[in-house]
């Protein structure tokens, strides 16, 4: 039913030559014009002297604005993509042509992206993943109608199902996912197909969790390195000498000013992290069918990632303090090949009770198993949590006492904090084999981390054991699982070897 679209080549969206110019303008053009524009403020206005550097600068932004979008059209007609061959073939360059064939049976999964640009102008960004792809995408289509998406997604799933048939041929097609054919392809005849595969909303997360998610994220740490990292890019225009200056006044005037303005920085950071989050994480919902699981989210850039079932290397429990106090907890997925997701790790409950994590894990992946591992450290282990930190406390103590007396014996208030903290962390420190699966619990400095995965899906387990740790019959579990582009880790630290001798050869490729 898609032989007729097979050879003819494709353009993109006309907008999508608009949607390139205004990136290119918001990535390289607003930095020149804020450098600019801060010189202007640090010369007391605009003046005489100044006058005719401003008219250059304007002058060369007007030019480069004219490259950029004559460029973009360029590329935009030379950016042509069709099907062939059982393929998917991209062209473009406008000097350069260069070309990408990718065979449908590599294709891991088509995700799709909506930044505000393409929703005004009703377009969707097409990101077609590879099993062994790294990077934004095996083949990007940076702006395609939604009907054009919708049929890219449904040819491809048509040609997957056909490379299968050629590889085993008793393979019965059925269930196939496809709609009608649309406009944009020139396609005149509609048919539907019956027989649509069943797609169940395992996930939705509320308004509340949303809000609960936000205030809790933590990301206002990525927010202040930012705005750090900003400004070390405009140093040279930053008047330092006048911002010490005003420090200088602010710390004669009393700590009360200080700590009040510290705060409110703070305060600000938290408020755009929480706004961030909402945003990022808006309408978040995980969908399941035959093969895939699918998560959508996003309230100004709306995303959809699938993952494929059998791409699945690992599931992560993340639990900090406080969430853990509350009955929350962050539940990340870990697979084989890109994400288009956050970074390498693709959230997929973000937020979400602990008492529905194995209900809802086990109706996504129901051959497998999520209960608290059982098994806890033996107490002659618990030594080897406390010697692990003394390297760094000790000499910090010392030198908190030497360099600020009185107040640095203070410090010694950190000895049965330390103590406290390992003991904390022996006891959260846990694991457990069910069948052909593995489960292995740590806790960090403070967030608690819990890896379910199966042996086959395990890339390399490593037993970690000092002579101090040789002595007391303990070592430390590592096992790695691919994540991405890179490799997650479980472990357990000091763990009696025994334990962590059979779990070791269970997890080998010959044990396997």
């Amino acid at each position: 039913m898609f032989d007729e679209l097979y050879g003819k080549k494709y353009q993109l969206h006309w907008a999508s030559a608009v949607i390139a110019t205004l990136n290119i303008f918001k990535e390289i053009l607003i930095p020149v014009l804020i450098i600019f524009a801060i010189n202007i403020i640090r010369e007391g206005g605009i003046s005489g002297s100044n006058l005719l550097p401003l008219l250059v600068t304007l002058f060369i932004v007007f030019v480069l604005l004219i490259f950029t979008g004559l460029s973009s059209i360029l590329s935009w007609v030379r950016f042509e993509y069709w099907f062939e061959e059982g393929e998917i073939r991209v062209e473009h360059g406008i000097f350069v042509r260069k070309k990408r064939y990718v065979p449908f049976g590599r294709i891991q999964s088509v995700d799709s992206t909506e930044s505000v640009l393409h929703r005004l102008f009703g377009l969707v960004k097409i990101h077609i993943e590879t099993a062994g792809g790294s990077g934004e995408g095996e083949v990007v289509l940076p702006a395609v109608s939604k009907s054009a998406a919708v049929a890219i997604e449904a040819v491809i799933e048509d040609g997957k199902r056909r490379a299968r048939m050629k590889e085993a041929p008793e393979v019965i097609m059925t269930g196939l996912p496809f709609v009608s054919m649309l406009p944009i392809l020139e396609v005149e005849e509609r048919e539907e197909v019956e027989s649509q595969p069943k797609v169940e909303t395992t996930f939705q997360m509320k308004t509340k969790e949303l809000l609960l998610l936000a205030t809790t994220s933590g990301g206002i740490g990525v927010i202040l390195s930012g705005v750090f990292l900003f400004l070390m890019q405009f140093s040279e225009f930053i008047p330092v000498e006048l911002i010490y200056g005003q420090v200088q006044t602010m710390l004669k005037t009393g700590i009360i000013v200080v700590a009040t303005i510290v705060a409110v920085v703070f305060f600000i950071a938290w408020i755009l992290s929480v706004a961030m989050t909402y945003i990022s994480y808006y309408a978040f919902t995980v969908q399941k069918d035959e093969e895939n699981i699918i998560i959508t989210r996003g309230l100004l850039e709306k995303k959809k990632v699938t993952v494929p079932l059998t791409r699945v290397q690992g599931i992560e429990v993340i639990q900090n303090p406080f969430r853990q106090l509350i009955g929350y907890e962050t539940v990340v997925l870990h697979s084989a090949g890109s994400v288009s997701g956050d970074g390498e790790k693709l959230n997929l409950f973000p937020l979400v009770r602990s008492k529905k994590r194995e209900e809802l894990l086990t109706s996504l992946f129901p051959t497998m198993a999520f209960p608290n591992p059982e098994h806890r450290l033996p107490k002659h282990s618990r030594p080897y949590f406390r010697r692990v930190h003394y390297n760094w406390l000790l000499p910090l103590i010392a030198a908190l006492i030497y360099f600020f007396p009185p107040y640095g014996w203070l410090s010694v208030l950190l000895i049965p904090l330390h103590f406290a903290h390992s003991a904390w962390r022996h006891h959260s420190a846990s694991f457990q084999v069910v069948d052909k699966q593995v489960i292995l619990r740590h806790r960090g400095l403070l967030s608690l981390y819990t890896m379910y995965t199966t042996r086959r899906r395990v890339q390399s387990s490593t037993i970690r054991q000092s002579i101090f740790q040789e002595r007391g019959n303990v070592g430390t579990l590592m096992l790695k699982i691919k994540s991405g582009s890179w490799q997650a880790e479980g472990r357990v630290p000091h763990m009696d070897i025994a334990d962590a001798r059979h779990i070791f050869y269970q997890t080998t490729p010959e044990k396997k």
